[in-house]
């Protein structure tokens, strides 16, 4: 898990319209919190149950892939923004992140390959 502070902050609108460039469709965006994200906590894959926690680290928005219908509510109780990218795309970021950083700080080969199960 990770925070963001956005300084000045940033709409939700331009977070998700990020996201959707830089890695790919979103499952859902659900607005619950406020239309100027400040602080963002994010957890790849199937952390939707770690809203209560991003809630108490002083988050508005918090980015992970999948989700249960309890922890959607979750995110309304405790009015926070939630980009909900998908279980695969969420962890896959990182895995190429790392996978160059390795390539270039070691000289080794990297392929990520590319499964997707649309979950």
């Amino acid at each position: 898990a990770a925070l963001a502070d956005a300084g000045s902050g940033t709409t939700l609108d331009l977070l998700a319209s990020a996201w959707e460039q830089w890695v790919g469709p979103l499952q859902r965006v659900q607005a619950e919190g406020p239309d100027i994200v400040r602080r963002v906590g994010i957890c790849s894959g199937g952390s939707g149950a770690m809203i209560a926690e991003a809630a108490a680290a002083g988050c508005d928005t918090f980015v992970t892939g999948e989700t249960s219908h309890a922890h959607a509510h979750d995110a309304a109780m405790y009015g926070l923004n939630v980009l909900w990218g998908g279980h695969y795309q969420s962890e896959t970021v990182g895995v190429q992140a790392v996978g160059e950083h390795l390539a270039l700080r070691f000289g080794v080969d990297f392929e990520f390959v590319d499964l997707p199960t649309g979950v």
